[in-house]
């Protein structure tokens, strides 16, 4: 790059090319590649092509508020954001981490859905990190991995805009107080880890709640009498230690909800 005025920290980042200008969101995405251990297997160096085009990340043409790269090729730093990292098909198994630097949720936090694949597609290790809580966009959370493990951190109450939430599959202590916090939050499932334990936060009888998926889990506790769950269409608590009767209208199975006159007595009966 030239250096064309006096001050040149300011226009060296104006006039140079965004090839040489690294830009935070995509220096981020390919940190998280490399920290959760998996690669664009449709090229040949990720490293040449830009992070938008990698297969498994969407990015928001800020110029026309569209996903379609502008005629030139995705431009300077600024001018898009990074709005999905779903890692399914076009990336290889993760085999890494899950990072814990800040810097590079900080560098993702325009993401509406981060998806690092299926627990039977993934060998994705680690913690959920506390910094995942810089993603304030989020609107739809999937970490599911065999070796995913250790406690979930109590952050769910960042995400104004969290739709669903699955996290899996040996993560263990308890679903945080503020697990079912968000607004937006409609479905979650914690299926499948057998450690998990504690009771189901009141935070998750709400009106909003469509989906709730606890089975194959310790969780136990009652379902409170009175939850006014309008909207709820599936709730999965097969193979957990709940205790107590069905309330009228919630049927509790390994399907889906179903019509009261068909539910068991007591939860012990699944």
């Amino acid at each position: 790059c030239t250096q064309t005025t006096e001050n040149r920290m300011m226009h060296l980042f104006l006039v140079c090319s965004s090839a040489q200008v690294p830009d935070l969101q995509c220096k981020a995405v390919r940190g998280l590649y490399a920290a959760v251990g998996t690669v664009d297997t449709r090229v040949s160096d990720m490293l040449s092509v830009h992070c938008c085009d990698l297969s498994d990340v969407r990015c928001n043409n800020l110029a026309d508020m569209t996903h379609n790269a502008p005629a030139g090729g995705w431009g300077a730093p600024g001018t898009f954001e990074v709005e999905r990292v779903k890692l399914r098909g076009g990336a290889s198994k993760p085999e890494g981490t899950l990072p814990s630097a800040a810097s590079i949720w900080d560098g993702l936090k325009s993401l509406s859905e981060l998806d690092l694949g299926k627990d039977s597609k993934s060998d994705l290790s680690g913690t959920i990190p506390p910094a995942i809580a810089a993603l304030a966009k989020l609107e739809e959370l999937q970490l599911e991995s065999e070796t995913l493990s250790g406690t979930i951190p109590p952050i769910f109450d960042k995400f104004p805009y969290l739709e669903e939430i699955r996290l899996g599959d040996r993560l263990s202590g308890t679903l945080p107080a503020n697990f079912c916090a968000g607004p937006a939050l409609t479905e979650i499932d914690v299926s499948v880890n057998p450690d998990l334990s504690g009771t189901i936060p009141a935070s998750c009888f709400n009106s909003r709640m469509e989906k709730i998926v606890i089975s194959g889990t310790r969780i136990s506790g009652t379902i409170p009498a009175a939850i006014g769950m309008r909207k709820l269409e599936r709730f999965e608590a097969a193979e957990t230690n709940l205790q107590g009767t069905v309330p009228p209208g919630i049927c509790v199975t390994r399907a889906k909800a179903c019509p009261a006159t068909r539910c068991p007595a007591t939860l012990e009966e699944l």
